[in-house]
């Protein structure tokens, strides 16, 4: 495993199971993997979420138990990869590795560490679980969250862990739950809508229901005035780009939405393309796995995401834009797009190791950006900007 799936793990898994959430169906083999999977957190979620003790003697079998699931788990799930076997390799290891990681924590009785470690695990099954559209999971991932006792959660929260059990449908109940409870300043913080959108828009494929929802907010009355500007370009682009999620993907309609997009920002971080983005997006995952691009063609559909996933998944730890911006190197090297992509991963990079104390980049790392330098080089001329 390469050195940046520590630190970028929710984009190694962003783009793992082929068919799982798709269209077509996954492989019998991979679902009864995925149940497993989902079986073993049924027992580390209430732990994490301080409904069970870590250090119950009564539970300790159960979570030795669930631990040897995740482990065992990682390793069938290598053996599923058909033509992205890479992106199977990715989560067997990221399974793997936290399994060891969640064993290792309570090994040292560090219990709010290996809570840590769990719910992250989740947020890759988020990752995961959002990039196409799928129908909602049935008895078993219900059975899931009444264990948990999902209840006592946040209508966020439960959103979450609705989303990564392929709860779709009562995951967007719960966001927009959370649209009418918290402060709207505290929707922004979080990332709240874009997550929210996320599925409405890329998973469900309902453009209708997020209008509404978003309409009903913005008839709040303690908006902040990012949120009261961006609500109107946000719900005339949800009516406006509706028939996009339905089209036949291409990177050209792809790249005309992210530059319509980026035509509206006023500034840098100004949110205002969110939902030209998210649509682009969905565009580029359904090509990727519809049309299973090569060589140029699926760089550049891997280049575009890095540059929609760091915006509409923006997270310091779980960034996706890092693991498509190598894969975009790797796809097409020695090319303008490799080119292209690999500036931008540096820059990504940089920032993810800028602190108090400057920018430290760790050896290994700093060695990968080398090989990656070396792939990406070339004297050609970039095509034009889209």
């Amino acid at each position: 495993m390469n050195v940046l799936s520590a630190r970028l793990r929710a984009g190694l898994v962003a783009a793992t199971v082929l068919a799982t959430v798709g269209a077509a169906a996954a492989p019998d083999s991979t679902r009864a993997t995925m149940q497993r999977v989902f079986g073993a957190l049924s027992v580390l979620l209430p732990m994490s979420l301080g409904e069970t003790r870590w250090d119950d003697p009564a539970k300790r079998q159960a979570l030795d138990e669930a631990l040897a699931t995740l482990d065992t788990a990682a390793v069938e799930l290598r053996g599923h990869g058909g033509p992205e076997v890479e992106t199977f390799l990715y989560l067997g290891q990221s399974l793997h590795e936290d399994a060891r990681a969640i064993q290792e924590k309570v090994a040292e009785g560090r219990y709010e560490a290996a809570s840590y470690l769990t719910q992250r695990l989740t947020e890759t099954c988020v990752a995961c679980h959002t990039r196409l559209p799928a129908e909602n999971a049935g008895k078993f991932a219900a059975s899931l969250l009444e264990r948990v006792g999902s209840d006592s959660l946040s209508p966020r929260a439960r959103a979450r862990l609705q989303a990564a059990t392929r709860q779709f449908d009562a995951a967007l109940a719960s966001y927009e739950a959370e649209f009418a409870r918290v402060p709207p300043l505290d929707l922004e913080v979080e990332a709240t809508l874009p997550a929210y959108l996320i599925v409405a828009l890329r998973v469900q494929h309902d453009p209708e229901r997020a209008e509404r929802s978003l309409a009903a907010l913005a008839r709040r009355t303690d908006l902040s005035a990012s949120l009261a500007q961006c609500l109107p370009t946000w719900r005339t682009a949800l009516k406006e780009l509706a028939p996009a999620l339905r089209e036949t993907p291409s990177l050209a309609r792809a790249r005309e939405l992210l530059a319509r997009g980026r035509a509206l920002r006023e500034f840098p971080a100004d949110p205002s393309d969110l939902v030209h983005a998210i649509t682009a997006s969905s565009m580029v995952f359904r090509l990727l796995e519809e049309g299973k691009p090569r060589g140029q063609e699926r760089a550049e559909a891997l280049y575009l995401l890095g540059q929609t996933e760091a915006y509409t998944r923006p997270s310091f730890e779980l960034s996706d834009a890092g693991h498509y911006l190598e894969q975009a190197v790797r796809a097409a090297p020695h090319t303008p797009i490799a080119e292209r992509a690999y500036v931008q991963l540096e820059r990504e990079l940089a920032v993810s190791y800028t602190g108090s104390s400057g920018t430290s980049v760790p050896d290994d790392v700093q060695a990968l950006l080398r090989e990656l330098r070396e792939l990406s080089r070339t004297r050609s001329t970039s095509p034009p900007r889209g």
